[in-house]
């Protein structure tokens, strides 16, 4: 019955992390989509342009990597700073692809950035959209895991709850 409970709870933690997911990630990504329809490019000049090497912990580490930046851009005569690259998403992907990125955007280098014209303070180095239903075809694979991980646990409950006398021994017939 213990086991029940845990796999129940597992599953309901992991669709209240699907449903944070569901909130924030397509945030991100129509952001993303808005920088791509109306920010503008201006000059940047990189101050910043590294990759950080990020060890997890545990049984079996891995390593990610993910770009770090920061660029110096100036609109209507005030100087600006930001550190994003994109929204949608914060990139941890391998160690060359990252480094190949991160090439591209030395530092001392005059680069474009796109600007938002409605808050200059929101800048991007990088506008183009994500692909079309990436996180929607994320979250329904998320949500099918959750809501099978809940169900089998409420599952195993009942059965649990029905026969709570299973394992107790008839009484012997006199």
């Amino acid at each position: 019955m213990v086991q029940s409970w845990v796999i129940l709870i597992f599953g309901i933690l992991f669709l209240a992390l699907n449903t944070f997911l569901a909130m924030v990630l397509p945030e991100n990504e129509r952001r993303q989509q808005d920088a791509h329809a109306r920010f503008q490019p201006i000059e940047a000049e990189m101050l910043v342009s590294e990759v950080v090497k990020h060890r997890g912990r545990g049984a079996n580490p891995r390593t990610n990597y993910r770009p770090k930046f920061r660029y110096r851009y100036t609109v209507d005569g005030r100087r600006h700073t930001s550190t994003r690259y994109q929204y949608a998403g914060d990139m941890v992907v391998k160690a060359r692809a990252v480094r190949t990125l991160v090439a591209r955007y030395p530092v001392g280098a005059v680069v474009t950035a796109y600007v938002d014209p409605k808050n200059p303070n929101e800048a991007v180095l990088n506008t183009k959209p994500p692909p079309p239903g990436q996180t929607g075809m994320l979250l329904a694979v998320l949500w099918v895991f959750g809501g099978g991980t809940t169900l089998f646990g409420l599952v195993l409950l009942i059965r649990a709850w029905r026969s709570p006398h299973a394992n107790e021994q008839a009484p012997a017939a006199d």
